[in-house]
């Protein structure tokens, strides 16, 4: 999965648009998003982000989380867009326990 690496990141190329729109409501970026790496995942690809022990669809948007100062995420959390009854809305991979450090790409992040 690549993600956008230049300092001249306009928008959120592997943004679905329902993700766009949501995020848009909240106010954020699209040129945020795009710094922090968030984007749209299959179930596939969220599988390969948390595991595939999950007995429910896992279609959403990827959140990387990264150490302070390294480049490549450690680790993944997937905002489910599917979730019934007592499903949880954020999965992540077993012992997940880690702080948010978005990515940081260019002099500043906001």
């Amino acid at each position: 999965m690549s993600e956008p690496t230049s300092g001249a990141i306009k928008s959120a190329p592997r943004l679905k648009q329902h993700h766009r729109e949501a995020f848009e409501r909240l106010r954020i970026p699209e040129l945020l998003l795009a710094k922090a790496g968030i984007h749209s995942v299959s179930h596939f690809e969220a599988t390969q982000l948390v595991g595939d022990f999950h007995k429910f669809d896992l279609t959403g948007a990827a959140f990387p989380y990264y150490r302070p100062g390294g480049g490549n995420p450690c680790s993944h959390r997937v905002r489910r867009d599917n979730v019934r009854g007592d499903e949880p809305k954020y999965v992540a991979p077993p012992g997940h326990k880690a702080l948010y450090f978005p990515a940081r790409r260019g002099r500043t992040f906001a």
